[in-house]
């Protein structure tokens, strides 16, 4: 009983540091969760550009040039059929656009929550010996 008080302040402090225990936690997780997807933007990325290339190499080879439009059919439809994949590659590249911010945020974040985890640690050291005497 004569060691309870002192601890007091302690045990506050270790109180209300619990909720943002479990935000850090949270963020870990999402973190883990977004680490393979990050892994994939660089192929899909290099595949995108690729792609893109083959349209724009697509599109110049049938710049319309009247006697020859016939034999250029098939090519149209080609790129006819290659519109749809070009939109979808369009949005993914947005996409990867709208995540690069985020990515560029995840290594001071991950960071803070190493210090934070370290912060939780040392308290909850500092509250062990107090801990024990509490006990019966």
């Amino acid at each position: 009983e004569p060691f309870t008080e002192p601890l007091e302040p302690y045990t506050e402090l270790l109180e209300l540091l619990e909720p943002f225990t479990e935000l850090l936690e949270l963020f870990e997780s999402f973190t883990e969760l977004l680490e393979p997807f990050t892994e994939l933007l660089e192929p899909l990325t290099e595949l995108l550009e690729s792609c893109t290339e083959l349209i724009e190499s697509c599109t110049e080879l049938l710049e319309p040039v009247e006697p020859f439009t016939e034999p250029l059919e098939p090519y149209t439809e080609l790129l006819e059929l290659l519109e749809p994949f070009t939109e979808l590659l369009e949005l993914f590249e947005s996409f990867t656009e709208l995540l690069e911010p985020f990515t560029e945020l995840l290594e001071p974040l991950t960071e803070l929550l190493e210090s934070c985890t370290e912060l939780i640690e040392s308290c909850t050291e500092l509250l062990e010996p107090g801990t024990e005497l509490l006990e019966p």
